[in-house]
């Protein structure tokens, strides 16, 4: 029997007596395209990095990940998806960070297990893929307006990726975490947010990367394209790489309370 009034009474979705996700580890494999850019004004990126973070340098980070297997935690009949996210390598107490500003998704299901759980900043897209091989070209248009916003493509110089997998003996490299801002606004403008925290993502394992290539990669920004990213201007594409990788994600942890 639930009773809501219990010193240690917990749920993680609404409404909290018959909720709509449940906690779960989630698990799942993708295609992931990762570009690195250089930008003009790196002050429009600092801008919308929250302190206490720090943002390092110069640099502006894409990645679109095409998921291809729900390997377990996800509800019945959920569909596969694609999403594109935009981040900021940061630093967090002189640790470095992946800052994660704002992610898009194609399956608007994936809004209601991410942002409830974990305050993820979700938006719903329409990311379209054209695919041969490792040959990709991908399409973000308006979820409303239906507009493009974004031309992102990648070519790999080998048509054949490098496997890699777990060593054997050893760790897989480690990749500087990924964190956002979870934000949840009060009812009335005459209060400040309800919740308002930094939090980082916590893995059951660490991302497996089971083939990587490196290759060319383009992007074109539209009319539609996020203010900030044309504010900033984007100078030159740093690196374009390809990688086949396993995410298991079991939550998240807060690093930074700031109410």
């Amino acid at each position: 029997m639930v009773n809501v009034n219990e010193k240690d009474f917990r749920y993680y979705s609404m409404p909290i007596h018959n909720p709509l996700y449940k906690q779960r580890r989630l698990c799942h494999r993708g295609d992931v395209v990762r570009l690195t850019l250089t930008v003009e004004n790196r002050e429009v990126i600092a801008n919308i990095v929250p302190e206490p973070l720090v943002y390092e340098g110069n640099k502006l980070l894409i990645d679109i990940n095409v998921i291809k297997d729900m390997v377990s935690g996800f509800p019945e009949e959920f569909r596969l998806w694609v999403e594109m996210g935009i981040k900021m390598p940061v630093t967090f107490k002189g640790e470095p960070k992946t800052y994660l500003c704002e992610l898009y998704a194609n399956n608007i299901n994936v809004l209601f297990i991410d942002r409830e759980f974990f305050g993820m900043p979700r938006i719903p897209g329409r990311i379209s893929v054209e695919r041969n091989g490792t040959h990709f070209k991908f399409i973000l248009s308006g979820y409303e307006s239906n507009r493009d916003m974004l031309h992102i493509s990648f070519k790999p110089f080998t048509e054949n990726p490098s496997p890699q997998g777990p060593p054997s003996g050893g760790k897989n490299k480690k990749h500087p975490e990924l964190i956002w801002l979870k934000y949840i606004p009060s009812v009335s403008l005459d209060y400040g947010p309800d919740v308002k925290k930094l939090v980082e993502i916590k893995y059951g394992k660490p991302p497996v990367v089971r083939g990587e290539t490196a290759g060319e990669g383009d992007i074109e920004l539209l009319k539609d394209a996020p203010g900030y990213l044309k504010e900033a201007g984007i100078t030159k594409i740093d690196e374009a790489i390809y990688r086949d990788m396993e995410f298991d994600v079991c939550g998240g942890s807060v690093l930074h309370n700031y109410i």
